[in-house]
């Protein structure tokens, strides 16, 4: 469950733990005197929404410190998209000089270009601001070059001198996009009545006028550690050129908002996660726009898991898709391939055999008789995170009690479907969840 950065020595053959299990450990790199390694991870042990550090090991003494003990932003671009625009690295750049050191930092929900001061410890950012994702990028001498996601383009190429004015080089998409709706995201914010300040985005519909009002649609992100925000998504921009709004949000649990807010949900799922978003999806319906009667929900993943919470717990939507979702999680424990590490420690450690209550109390299934959404299944029979029988259970169950529901069924696709399944398989899963929310809300 955790891994390690270890160190071989060529010349006698011998290996040696450098991290010693205590924490996740990536992107080992040499600093320039060949004595010190520098990495991401941390010292925390199993630490589910544990934010990674910038540490640096003495490989002589064994001394491993962190170098940003005070920086408040999660190292890394952890803001979830449907297209997959590079792979490049998000991960710390050392200049040859090893006076400083480059790395991507998410915000809220964008995310910038930072650096350390490796002689000062000063760490300022370098580029990056407004709704935004930098997705990877690279550090020549005195010059930058940055992959740059918005709302309404996948990746485009930055590049220009470093603390000077950078400039567009590519506009990849801009032909394809021309004649199509690309709605630009507002920004809204909610006080929950405990104080905490919730995130959250809104797309408008296709045609938007003043006056009227219009079918709403509710996005949720799986994790429960991920980030939606300012990058392109695909499925959103869909929904939004056929005429519904899309709200997308960010509930604890998700990155970006400091450690604290990330690890809110430990030992909670379902619980203060849902109530964020079952509380902003009620403040959204109150906008003057949107048409509290046509409201959908929908997910993936621990979405997916949450779509099937809100069903069971509130009437305000009126039509759901759920997607590669968790119904039982007493079932997944044995099944799927984090099961026994995913849920036990998302779920603050709790197993079958001392919690069997608390984890049937989080379970959706348990509530099923409370369902009356109309619901589309949406999973793939090669699924391991969330293994097939958890959709299988849900259905089965809505369909005894009575509910509208249908599910669709992706035979030789993963969890991944969305993101990197097979081009037809995902025309028509957007086919499917367009089709379904026009059924019910339209």
């Amino acid at each position: 469950t955790l891994n390690d950065i270890w160190l071989l020595d060529l010349t006698n053959g011998e290996m040696k733990n450098l991290t010693q299990g205590k924490g996740n450990s990536s992107n080992p790199q040499w600093l320039p005197d060949g004595q010190h390694l520098l990495y991401v991870g941390h010292q925390k042990g199993i630490y589910p929404g544990g934010y990674p550090e910038l540490r640096r090991i003495d490989v002589s003494t064994g001394e491993n410190i962190n170098l940003m003990p005070d920086f408040p932003h999660y190292i890394g671009n952890t803001v979830s998209a449907d297209t997959r625009v590079d792979r490049g690295s998000t991960g710390p750049q050392i200049t040859a000089d090893g006076r400083y050191i480059y790395f991507v930092a998410t915000v809220g929900g964008s995310s910038y270009l930072f650096r350390l001061d490796y002689e000062s410890g000063e760490v300022e950012q370098v580029w990056g601001q407004g709704q935004m994702c930098i997705t990877s990028y690279s550090v020549q001498a005195d010059h930058l070059v940055v992959n740059v996601a918005t709302p309404e383009t996948p990746g485009d190429l930055w590049w220009g001198p470093i603390g000077g004015e950078l400039h567009q080089i590519t506009a990849l998409n801009q032909e394809l996009f021309a004649d199509k709706y690309i709605g630009w995201p507002e920004v809204i914010h909610f006080t929950h009545p405990d104080g905490t300040l919730l995130e959250g985005w809104l797309i408008k519909p296709i045609g938007f006028t003043e006056g009227k009002t219009y079918p709403l649609i509710m996005e949720i992100h799986g994790g429960p550690h991920a980030t939606f925000g300012n990058a392109f998504f695909h499925e959103w921009q869909i929904l939004a050129g056929h005429g519904f709004g899309v709200l997308y949000t960010n509930p604890r649990g998700s990155l970006g908002y400091g450690e604290e807010f990330a690890r809110a949900c430990v030992g909670d799922w379902c619980g203060i996660d849902a109530d964020d978003l079952q509380f902003m999806a009620e403040e959204a319906a109150q906008l003057p726009w949107v048409d509290k009667k046509r409201f959908g929900v929908t997910g993936g993943s621990q979405g997916g898991y949450f779509t099937n919470w809100l069903i069971s717990h509130t009437d305000l939507f009126a039509a759901a898709v759920t997607q590669r979702s968790m119904s039982n999680l007493y079932s997944k424990y044995g099944v799927a391939d984090n099961g026994w590490r995913g849920d036990r420690y998302g779920m603050g450690g709790r197993d079958l055999w001392d919690s069997e209550d608390f984890i049937m109390e989080r379970s959706p299934i348990r509530y099923a008789p409370n369902v009356k959404t109309p619901t589309l299944i949406i999973h793939s029979d090669e699924d391991y995170r969330c293994p097939l029988e958890q959709a299988e259970q849900w259905y089965v169950a809505l369909k005894r009690l009575g509910v509208t529901v249908e599910m669709l069924l992706f035979h030789g696709e993963n969890h991944e479907l969305s993101r990197s399944g097979r081009p037809a398989n995902r025309i028509v899963r957007l086919e499917g969840i367009l089709d379904w929310f026009q059924r019910y809300l339209q």
